[in-house]
């Protein structure tokens, strides 16, 4: 369990959360007690818990968050809930997010994303993960103002989650397509077949041509698959639990995301794994 109240903390955050991971469970298979951020806590890298903790006994346990990033996101944010009012909040969160309130902001992104290439022209080097926080920060703050009351009381956590986690994942989508020049080409065939018909029909890009890239999405999926950009799960035992041993009541879960999206598939870092169709004839992943 580590040092008193620091607990294995410095052992986590001061190498790769992989090498953390692995180490345990080479001699405790599964699952482990710790002590992290404070918290006594049991940690897991297992699709099998993990399914059971976010799925079929998902109401045993709570979302949950170091305490350090709930007081700078604020306790109503729905990170911080469960049960009804979870769903509530959550409901109108998404709708933010559904076709229906994007298909107006496609032309808004657009304008955002020629200002950001526009500034690139002179620049003789670019910070890719700072450039695609300010887009994704952007993108967040038009698609969630000018909504109800309770969806603004969760802005902050909206921007922080599109801030941090958006960005990352375009970061590394990027230099996935630059590691694999076969699907980089795929991908522009498709966007430059998209660009040239609206050329000639003289129009801008609208949400009927986002739903028209078939490539391009399922380069997206595989990056979000791959790049597996949230190191840790949190959820907190509601009452005392038994899965593979004891979970005592309000102890910490966590898990660990690499581990957990991984085992599932056969063949996990070559390949397409079976979630999504191949694209034989263009791509076939990030298999180099």
């Amino acid at each position: 369990m580590g040092w008193p109240y620091v607990g294995e903390t410095l052992s986590l955050y001061t190498q790769n959360p992989n090498t953390f991971f692995s180490n345990r469970q080479i001699k405790c298979e599964k699952r482990f007690k710790s002590h992290i951020l404070g918290c006594p806590c049991v940690m897991i890298s297992n699709p099998e818990i993990a399914k059971i903790i976010l799925v079929t006994q998902s109401h045993l346990f709570k979302p949950t968050y170091p305490i350090s990033k709930e007081m700078m996101i604020g306790p109503p944010a729905v990170f911080f809930h469960q049960g009804s009012y979870h769903s509530h909040l959550k409901k109108l969160i998404q709708s933010s997010f559904l076709p229906s309130a994007l298909k107006g902001l496609v032309h808004k992104i657009k304008d955002i994303v020629l200002d950001l290439l526009t500034s690139w022209e002179h620049t003789n080097m670019i910070n890719t993960l700072h450039e695609m926080k300010k887009y994704s920060y952007e993108v967040a703050t038009i698609s969630v103002f000018g909504k109800e009351t309770e969806i603004a009381d969760n802005i902050i956590g909206v921007i922080f989650a599109a801030h941090d986690t958006t960005s990352s994942v375009l970061t590394w989508l990027l230099k996935y397509l630059y590691d694999h020049p076969h699907l980089l080409d795929a991908v522009k065939i498709e966007q430059e077949e998209i660009r040239c018909e609206r050329l000639v029909t003289k129009r801008g890009i609208t949400w009927d041509d986002a739903r028209r890239m078939p490539v391009t999405a399922r380069v997206i999926q595989e990056t979000l698959r791959a790049a597996s950009i949230l190191s840790f799960l949190f959820r907190e035992a509601v009452e005392d639990v038994e899965i593979e041993g004891f979970i005592n009541h309000r102890w910490e879960v966590i898990g660990e995301d690499n581990g957990i999206e991984f085992v599932p598939f056969p063949v996990p870092k070559q390949g397409l794994p079976l979630k999504f169709h191949r694209i034989r004839a263009k791509s076939d992943a990030f298999n180099g």
